[in-house]
């Protein structure tokens, strides 16, 4: 980064960007990650509720389930590390659809179960 200037070039870009609103790719991508855009629905318990709002925004509907859970619909990047972090969470949150993302996250699932049920030679 040494010897920058200031140039009077024209930048490219500004229509592929005009319209990019960077919070809302903010609050459905996880990481890096690219994936397909899908409205998943999530079941959480209750205790969750803070880590919803910090991930997706308050402009979130939180519809109860019952005493203890909810149910919110968000828009997602369906990816790896979106996996991950429902993973990370644990028991207290499920992926109740759609059924291609419920079977995405069980391939995921079973992928990384294999390589603690495989038997090693080493």
């Amino acid at each position: 980064m040494e010897d920058i200037s200031l140039t009077h070039d024209k930048r490219n870009g500004r229509e592929q960007f005009r319209d990019f609103d960077l919070a809302a790719f903010a609050k459905k991508t996880f990481g890096m990650y690219g994936g397909t855009d899908t409205k998943v629905t999530l079941c959480c318990e209750e205790h969750l509720a803070g880590v919803i709002l910090d991930r997706f925004g308050k402009d979130i509907m939180m519809i109860p389930k019952d005493d203890h859970t909810f149910r919110v619909t968000v828009l997602v990047t369906v990816s790896p590390q979106f996996f991950g972090w429902i993973t990370g969470i644990g028991a207290g949150i499920r992926i109740d659809g759609p059924e291609e993302v419920q079977e995405e996250y069980r391939e995921y699932l079973r992928t990384i179960m294999n390589l603690y049920e495989a038997r090693q030679d080493s």
